[in-house]
C-alpha cells in the first residue's frame, strides 16, 4: 500500500516502513482535524448576521430615542427651489410656490424692451400674418391697414383669377353637353362602355374644378370681409378681434379685442425728438416667428408717397408690419410699415403722432 503521509509503497498495512507512522492513528488524527475546521467555519457563518442585527437594533433605538425628545430642534425641510421651509409651512404656501413655478414660462419683464414685447401681439387673418401693439388702457390695438385689409388692387387680382377659373368651368361643362349630344345623334351603335369611360373622366374633371372654384369663392368672400381676425398675445392666449377704425389717409387701423383681458399698454415717444444714430428696436412676427426683437438706429426721415416716415436700418421683415418701433425705454416712436425691396437695412415706420391724431388717442 501507499503511505498517506510520505507516499512510500510497501506491503505492511499497519505501520509505514519509511516514516514510522501508524496508519490507524494517522487516520483518526486527520478526522479530528477536519471536524475542528468544519466547526470553526460554522461558527464564523453566524458571526456576520449577529453583528448586523446588533447594529440595526442600535440605529433603530437611537432613531426612536431622538424622536421622543420634545426639546430636540427640528431641521427645516428643503423646498425644490432651494428655499428652506419653516416647520409651520402650510400646504397652501406650497401650492402657491408650485403655481409660481408653473408660471415661470411667462416671467415678469426684466427691462423696458421686454415690457414692450409683452404689449406686442400677433395678428392672424384669412390671408396672412402681421403684428400690432396695445396703445390704450382699454386694450385697443394699433396696426397697419394692410395687415387686416387687402388693397383693392389685390382683391381685383384675386377676382380676375376667380373669373378665369369660372370661365374654364363653363367650358368644361359645355364640352360634356356637346359630347353627350353627338353620341345621342350619331353613335347608337358605338361602344357605349368606351363612351361612358370618356364622359365619366370629363365629368370627374368638371367636379374637381367646381370644388376648387367654390374654395376660391369662399376665400374671396373672406378677403372682402375683415371679420375673422385673431389676436395672439405674448402669453399665447388667442382672442378674436374686431375693427374699430380704418384710416383713409394712412396705412393704419385700430382693433379691439372681443373679450375682456389685461394688457400691457405701450406709451408714445416724440418722433421729432429722434436724433441721427439713436438706437431703435422693432418688435414683430416676421415670417411667423413670434415676437422677434431686432435693433438698429434712426436713419432720418423719408417722404414715401407724400407721407413723412421714420427711416431705420433695424430689420423689418414680412410679418413685422404693424409692430412698434421703440427706444431702449420702451417708448413707441413709430408703427413699422414697409421695407424697400431689393435693398437691405432700409425700413420705414409711420410716426406715432399720425396714429394719435387719426384715431384721437
Amino acid at each position: 500500500m501507499k503511505c498517506p503521509k510520505c507516499g512510500h509503497q510497501q506491503t505492511n498495512t499497519e505501520e509505514c516502513e519509511a516514516c514510522g507512522i501508524f496508519f490507524a492513528k494517522y487516520k483518526k488524527l486527520q478526522q479530528q482535524t477536519t471536524q475542528q475546521v468544519i466547526h470553526v467555519e460554522r461558527k464564523r457563518s453566524y458571526t456576520l448576521p449577529i453583528v448586523i442585527s446588533v447594529v440595526a437594533g442600535i440605529l433603530i433605538g437611537a432613531y426612536f430615542f431622538q424622536g421622543s425628545e420634545d426639546s430636540a430642534p427640528t431641521r427645516p425641510k428643503q423646498a425644490a427651489t432651494g428655499q428652506a421651509l419653516s416647520p409651520d409651512t402650510s400646504a397652501k404656501q406650497l401650492a402657491r410656490d408650485d403655481d409660481q413655478s408653473a408660471q415661470s414660462d411667462n416671467p415678469a419683464p426684466r427691462n423696458e424692451i421686454e415690457r414692450a414685447r409683452s404689449g406686442t401681439v400677433f395678428i392672424q387673418t384669412e390671408w396672412g400674418l402681421g403684428s400690432g401693439f396695445f396703445f390704450s388702457a382699454d386694450c385697443r390695438i394699433l396696426t397697419n391697414r394692410h395687415v387686416i385689409e387687402l388693397s383693392s388692387k389685390q382683391v381685383a387680382k384675386i377676382q380676375a383669377e376667380f373669373d378665369r377659373r369660372e370661365k374654364y368651368l363653363d367650358s368644361v361643362k359645355a364640352e360634356i353637353e356637346r359630347r353627350k349630344h353627338e353620341f345621342n345623334l350619331h353613335c347608337n351603335k358605338c361602344d357605349t362602355q368606351e363612351y361612358h369611360r370618356y364622359i365619366g373622366a370629363v365629368e370627374d374633371k368638371y367636379k374637381q374644378a367646381e370644388r376648387e372654384l367654390q374654395v376660391m369663392e369662399d376665400k374671396l368672400f373672406a378677403l372682402r370681409n375683415t371679420e375673422d381676425i385673431q389676436v395672439i398675445m405674448a402669453n399665447g392666449a388667442k382672442i378674436p378681434a374686431s375693427v374699430i377704425n380704418i384710416s383713409e389717409n394712412y396705412d393704419l387701423a385700430l382693433l379691439k379685442l372681443q373679450e375682456d383681458t389685461k394688457c400691457a399698454k405701450l406709451s408714445p415717444g416724440l418722433s421729432k425728438s429722434l436724433k441721427y444714430g439713436d438706437p431703435l428696436y422693432t418688435i414683430g412676427n416676421p415670417i411667423g416667428l413670434k415676437l422677434v426683437v431686432t435693433s438698429g438706429i434712426f436713419s432720418g426721415y423719408t417722404d414715401v408717397k407724400g407721407v413723412t416716415m421714420i427711416q431705420t436700418d433695424a430689420p423689418i421683415n414680412p410679418g413685422n408690419s404693424g409692430g412698434p418701433l421703440i427706444d431702449a425705454k420702451g417708448k413707441v416712436y413709430g408703427i413699422n410699415t414697409a421695407i424697400l425691396t431689393n435693398a437691405e437695412g432700409i425700413g420705414f415706420a409711420l410716426p406715432i403722432e399720425l396714429a394719435e391724431s387719426e384715431f384721437g388717442l
